[in-house]
């Protein structure tokens, strides 16, 4: 498959004679049995800001294959658990001040003995800026933005400013999911995340920005008990690694399995994409459906030296790719299989994608 140039003026009137040129694009969060694994047994990114070296769990390593289901230190069964997040800075501290942490899309999933995964949490997160250490469980207002017309999900600033000495710390909105205890043998928690600018006034910081974020999930007695001092009302199941919040979308995961058994039966489809619209960018892409050719036109402050497309089908597969040598191209379909595709396109500001239909 070949790209062929055209004159930008043929291209410009060529758009407002078509019926439908798309001008939402939409950015995507790729996830896999891969992805999960690396979550569950890489090192961590970094340690966790202003959490003594004591605690296990301030190194920022991920923590996984414990018992599913699970018994309290009284021998009670947790019969409720709940998937949670936590963003830290890291130990060497982050210089920006401009950068907020977006997440959305929190999913739980139980594997049951019948070998199914299934969906037992979904949403957005809701949560506090807690003490980093958790000391006496103090948290104040975390300064959570409602990001609904920019990707979904909430943002926080984390570790700085007035949330100095303080993380971002999680949970689903809705309520904590049941445990059968006689079926549940997995546990599965993931979301997704990015940094954002928080004042489009004043410098853009986010390249200097260093956040940590990782996922995980807690046991509790049931749906609806507090925490209680002696530690018999909840435990942890687990967590992933703390792993960088870049300015692309990324998955982050936990998952109570061994990799082998992650790779055999993972708790996500190949290559599965969640998608949101993306009103910042404009990229006309035309026509759509398309037989033999689609052109593509670049927004104008686009670097062409940093982009390139690439052609996806809907298992993920990558079919195609080519660099961007200037705004405006068209592409030749011949070769490849017709159905629904995924047309992403890359450059060192965005990362972009769209649906298209051969026929």
């Amino acid at each position: 498959m070949q790209p062929v140039f055209e004159p930008a003026s043929m291209i410009k009137r060529t758009c407002f004679l078509l019926s439908f040129s798309l001008i939402l694009a939409a950015s995507i969060a790729q996830n896999s049995a891969q992805m999960i694994v690396d979550d569950m047994t890489l090192p961590p990114d970094a340690a966790l800001h202003g959490v003594p070296s004591y605690y296990s769990w301030a190194s920022g390593a991920a923590h996984g294959q414990n018992p599913v289901p699970a018994k309290n230190n009284q021998g009670e069964w947790f019969r409720a658990m709940t998937s949670w997040g936590q963003v830290y800075i890291p130990v060497n501290e982050s210089p920006a001040t401009n950068t907020r942490c977006q997440i959305r899309n929190m999913v739980s999933k139980f594997l049951y003995k019948n070998g199914n995964w299934v969906q037992v949490q979904s949403g957005n997160p809701q949560g506090a800026a807690f003490v980093e250490d958790f000391a006496n469980n103090a948290s104040i207002a975390a300064g959570m933005r409602d990001e609904t017309g920019n990707g979904g999900g909430i943002s926080v600033i984390v570790g700085v400013g007035a949330w100095t000495g303080y993380n971002f710390h999680y949970w689903p909105a809705g309520s904590r999911a049941i445990v059968d205890v006689d079926s549940v043998t997995g546990v599965f928690t993931s979301c997704e995340a990015r940094l954002i600018i928080d004042d489009p006034g004043k410098a853009d910081d986010r390249s200097i920005c260093k956040n940590i974020l990782q996922m995980g999930g807690d046991w509790w007695l049931n749906q609806t008990i507090g925490w209680l001092p002696d530690w018999s009302a909840n435990s942890g199941i687990g967590n992933g690694r703390a792993k960088w919040v870049t300015t692309t979308w990324q998955s982050f995961n936990y998952c109570s399995l061994k990799p082998s058994e992650i790779l055999a039966n993972p708790p996500v489809e190949p290559a599965s994409i969640a998608e949101d619209l993306d009103f910042n960018q404009s990229v006309f892409s035309y026509p759509n459906p398309a037989s033999d050719k689609i052109s593509i036109v670049l927004p104008a402050d686009w670097n062409p030296n940093y982009s390139r497309i690439s052609i996806y089908d809907i298992h993920g597969i990558l079919l195609y790719q080519h660099p961007f040598e200037k705004h405006i191209m068209i592409f030749d379909l011949v070769g490849i299989a017709k159905g629904l595709l995924f047309l992403k396109i890359e450059s060192d500001r965005l990362f972009l994608t769209q649906r298209i239909l051969r026929i």
